[in-house]
């Protein structure tokens, strides 16, 4: 019962996840997460697939909480400075708990059946470097059309021409986001968060939104096909 309660008690405080991982500048098959204060991070992980959870330098593995252990694997190694976790399904999110030397770390976990994104996500001290601001939302180069599974809807699309901005509240888990290719067919692409705002590098003609079997699909309308 006590470790059920506890198991609640991380899923209702990880359900204001607002943070995923950004690529590492040198190698974006590593996602990178600044660890803030009093701030939960949501992650997905290919069910079957290894997720590395690398700590920050210094600190070590004291004890770990999984809010649904039949469903996610957990094996902190040797060197005590990680935990790698594997889902043995795809599974709606539950809470994770790990507790360092030095402080607690508070995630969000969902288990897809999309492909990997990353096999280690390396967990660092602060909010990081300062960034800019990204341009505001109101420079809209097209308007998109939304279709599928209204829970997964983003509260804001938006794109200058440039670039795409997504944003979903924080009570929604972000989902993983595709585009589909020429030939109709889904590939994993690059973004990051800066300030609650999920910013794509490029423009893309369809996205797809997924966590598990809900999925969406964002198609983008450009302004001079808009009727007046």
């Amino acid at each position: 019962m006590k470790r059920l309660a506890m198991s609640l008690l991380l899923l209702a405080g990880a359900a204001r996840a607002d943070v995923v991982p950004s690529a590492s500048p040198d190698d974006s098959r590593i996602g990178v997460i600044h660890m803030e204060t009093g701030v939960a991070v949501s992650l997905q992980a290919a069910a079957g697939t290894d997720l590395t959870l690398l700590l920050p330098r210094g600190e070590t593995v004291q004890q770990v909480v999984v809010g649904d252990a039949n469903v996610w694997h957990v094996l902190v190694p040797a060197a005590r400075d990680a935990v790698v976790l594997s889902a043995l399904r795809a599974a709606s999110p539950t809470g994770l708990s790990i507790r360092g030397s030095r402080k607690s770390y508070e995630l969000l976990l969902a288990a897809t059946r999309a492909p990997a994104r990353f096999y280690m996500v390396r967990l660092e001290d602060g909010a990081g470097p300062a960034k800019a601001l990204p341009p505001p939302l109101e420079g809209q180069g097209a308007t998109y059309r939304l279709s599928g599974s209204k829970e997964l809807f983003p509260s804001a699309i938006r794109d200058d021409g440039r670039k795409i901005y997504l944003q979903w509240s924080a009570s929604q888990p972000i989902p993983a986001v595709f585009a589909l290719n020429r030939l109709g067919r889904e590939e994993m692409i690059d973004g990051y968060m800066r300030d609650g705002i999920f910013t794509l590098d490029r423009i893309y003609d369809t996205l797809v939104f997924r966590i598990d079997k809900a999925q969406v699909h964002a198609r983008r309308i450009p302004a001079k096909a808009e009727k007046p």
